[in-house]
């Protein structure tokens, strides 16, 4: 089981990607927080000794990933690798991806069975997603699978159904469903035209922008091909494990609807059931008076709201 590290001046920091991550990890990574100094007069810096430590409790041979935020923080793991054994030196590598989704690009991949060296160049290529979200025209990350000839090939084409779109958890499922088949798979969003990318890699899923609606094409070929584009395609089309519901209107645009004598739909301001009688809420009516003081020879009105 790959261990990561995540190097913070910032203790809470440091934790809190270590939750996020936990939300892909499922428990098939482990993870330790290295944020903060032991000077409690003097909190916030890194520390050598709390990166070895971190090292130390997470390590197995399958190797060890370190994450840093910035400035001292690549010292002191630096620091940490020198007074590591040097036979563990070896499974720990220092990746400069960004912190937060370095982290969780690590994670998710790790949780999928996926080696350090794929786990590293994953987490190193985090930005890809955002980058792509925000307009940046990216080559795209995989020829279409058809290239690869002599297996079985499956298509299939499928409509995102959750409200959130592939968000990193539903992406984060995607991948490790995607990995437990022998099939290349690649998804495209046609949509909003991105791809084809491995269906198997965090960062590419999100950089797809695949949003309520957006109807996406999943290829794969191999061995597996046609139970690995099923099981995608299911997995897309219940919703990726969160309620399809269609998203409520935008404060101030109720959608109330009359369903019968007496009986009226609305939208719920919280969970849980109510009972008791139906009181019509008026807005109260503002009055103002004027009232005239003095100021400097001048009347001058002053409003009073009530």
């Amino acid at each position: 089981m790959i261990g990561l590290v995540i190097v913070s001046h910032s203790a809470e920091l440091a934790e809190g990607v270590c939750k996020l991550a936990e939300q892909v990890a499922k428990g098939q990574v482990r993870l330790a927080a290295a944020g903060g100094t032991a000077d409690p007069e003097h909190p916030f810096g890194t520390d050598a000794f709390k990166v070895l430590q971190a090292i130390e409790s997470v390590y197995t041979d399958d190797g060890v990933l370190v994450l840093m935020d910035l400035g001292s923080a690549l010292l002191s793991a630096d620091t940490a690798l020198d007074l590591l054994a040097e036979d563990k030196r070896a499974h720990v590598r220092l990746c400069a991806a960004p912190l937060v989704e370095g982290t969780v690009a690590a994670a998710t991949l790790a949780a999928a069975g996926a080696g350090l060296e794929e786990v590293f160049n994953e987490a190193q290529e985090a930005l890809a997603a955002k980058v792509s979200q925000l307009g940046v025209a990216l080559k795209s990350s995989v020829a279409p699978a058809a290239t690869h000839g002599g297996q079985p090939l499956a298509e299939r084409l499928v409509t995102l159904v959750n409200p959130l779109g592939l968000h990193a958890r539903p992406a984060a499922q995607l991948v490790r469903l995607t990995r437990r088949f022998q099939a290349r798979s690649v998804i495209e969003n046609t949509t909003h035209p991105a791809g084809p990318v491995e269906a198997g890699g965090i960062n590419a899923v999100l950089g797809l922008g695949a949003r309520q609606g957006h109807v996406l094409r999943l290829r794969a070929r191999g061995p597996d091909a046609h139970l690995a584009v099923e099981s995608l395609a299911a997995f897309i089309e219940s919703g990726c494990g969160e309620t399809a519901e269609a998203p409520a209107s935008p404060p101030g645009e109720p959608t109330t609807t009359t369903l019968g004598h007496g009986r009226l739909a609305g939208i719920p301001a919280s969970a849980g059931l109510a009972i008791g009688p139906l009181v019509r809420l008026h807005p109260p009516a503002f009055q103002a008076t004027a009232r005239f003081v003095d100021i400097t020879g001048q009347s001058v009105p002053i409003f009073r709201v009530w």
